[in-house]
C-alpha cells in the first residue's frame, strides 16, 4: 500500500512536469512567434549567432516576461493532475485550464506590445529596432527594463483577477456537472481543498 501511493505519487509528479514542460515550451513559442512583428527588419537568432548581445537581451527580456505571466497557469494546470481524481475531472481540469493558459498568454502578448508601442510613442525621435540591430546595448536595456516591469505589475493583476486559483477550476467543473448533469468527480476536488 505504502509502494502504490508512493509510486502513485512518483508518477502524478512526472505528469505533472512533463505537462508544464511542454505548456510552457508551447506558450513560449507561441509568444515568441507572435513578437517578430516586434522587430520587422531583424533576424534575431541570426543577430544573436553573430554576437548582438543588444538583440539578445531583448530575447531574453521576451522570454522572461512571457515566463512570468503563463507561470500560474501553468501551476494551476499543473494542480489538476492529482491521484484521487478520475480521468474525466483531470480532463475537465485541463479544459478549464488550458482556457485559462490560452487567456494568460494573450494578455501577455498584449500587454508586452503595449508596452512596446508606448516606448515607440515616448522615444519618437528613435528607431528602437534598427538600434538593436545595429547593437546598442543601452536601448537594450531600456526595452528589457520595460517589458520585465510590465510584465511584473500585469502578473500581480492577473494573480488578484483569479486568486482562487484551483478552487476556481473545481468550482467551475462543479458547475458544469451540475449543468450537465455528468458525474466526473468535481466533489473530490472541491473536497480535497477544504482539508
Amino acid at each position: 500500500m505504502v509502494y502504490e501511493s508512493a509510486l502513485a505519487a512518483v508518477i502524478v509528479g512526472i505528469a505533472k512536469l512533463f505537462s508544464s514542460v511542454i505548456l510552457a515550451v508551447g506558450s513560449i513559442y507561441i509568444g515568441l512567434k507572435s513578437f517578430d512583428k516586434l522587430t520587422a527588419g531583424i533576424d534575431e537568432l541570426l543577430e544573436i549567432k553573430k554576437g548582438n548581445v543588444a538583440v539578445g537581451i531583448f530575447f531574453f527580456s521576451i522570454l522572461i516576461a512571457i515566463a512570468v505571466l503563463i507561470r500560474p497557469s501553468v501551476a494551476e494546470f499543473a494542480a489538476g493532475i492529482e491521484p484521487g481524481y478520475s480521468l474525466n475531472l483531470m480532463a475537465v481540469l485541463a479544459l478549464i485550464n488550458l482556457t485559462k493558459l490560452a487567456f494568460s498568454l494573450m494578455i501577455a502578448i498584449i500587454a508586452i506590445f503595449c508596452a512596446f508601442s508606448l516606448l515607440d510613442k515616448l522615444t519618437s525621435n528613435m528607431d528602437e529596432v534598427q538600434a538593436l540591430k545595429k547593437g546598442n546595448i543601452a536601448v537594450a536595456l531600456l526595452i528589457a527594463g520595460l517589458m520585465l516591469s510590465v510584465s511584473f505589475i500585469v502578473e500581480a493583476g492577473m494573480q488578484t483577477m483569479s486568486n482562487i486559483g484551483v478552487t476556481e477550476s473545481c468550482a467551475i467543473a462543479a458547475s458544469l456537472e451540475a449543468k450537465t448533469g455528468a458525474d466526473f468527480g468535481a466533489a473530490t476536488c472541491i473536497s480535497g481543498l477544504v482539508r
